[in-house]
This record gives C-alpha cells, structure tokens and sequence, in this order.
C-alpha cells in the first residue's frame, strides 16, 4: 500500500501491486547516481553496454511461478511470443516449461 494523489489532488491509499506493474532499481553502487546528458550522448554506447552488463534484474525460468494473462485469447499470443523467443534460448525444453506457467484469469474465473 501506498499514497498517492488523485486526479483532483486528494491524498488517497492505493494497493500499487493491482497495477500489475513492477519496477526494478538497482543499487547504487551497480548504477551511475548522475551521467550529464552530454556526456551520455557522447559516450552512448559505452554507458549504455555499462547499463546492461551490471544493472539488469537476472533471473532464470526457475523463478517464474505464473505467466497471468486476462483470457485465453492472450494466452496465444502469449505462446506466439514465447516461440519467437526460441532462437535466444538453446534449449526448447525451458521455453516450453515456460508456456506450461502461462494461466488466464477467464480460465480461472471458469474453473472456480
């Protein structure tokens, strides 16, 4: 939970994780506190490798639990997306153990 102001400037509680949106800020020891814009825009492509190599949020398959669609309509879609991403992956097994996680809220509403 967390506070927030709405539309008209009241102070309101608001549950963020029902947004379904979730951010990763690394530390700072790992990021940069300040790159001057100049800077970066002449040095892009080194502060940006720099970015990607200590600053990603890693994880392996292992550390998905659920893959929550809205219906069974985006759980394809999904699966579409999920084998295109086979040529970065070297063993199909992990993307289709993927796919095995992937549940649709029009399924579960269905079932229970």
């Amino acid at each position: 939970m967390g506070k927030m102001r709405d539309k008209n400037g009241n102070e309101i509680s608001k549950d963020f994780c029902l947004e379904s949106e979730w951010r990763y800020f690394p530390s700072v020891e790992r990021s940069r506190k300040c790159i001057p814009a100049n800077t970066h825009l002449t040095d892009k492509v080194q502060f940006d490798n720099y970015t990607f190599n200590n600053c990603r949020l890693g994880f392996l398959f292992e550390d998905i639990a659920y893959l929550i669609v809205k219906n069974d309509t985006d759980s394809l879609v999904l699966f579409d997306m999920i084998d295109k991403m086979y040529g970065d992956f070297s063993d199909v097994k992990d993307l289709n153990l993927l796919k095995a996680k992937v549940i649709s809220l029009e399924s579960v509403s269905r079932d229970f």
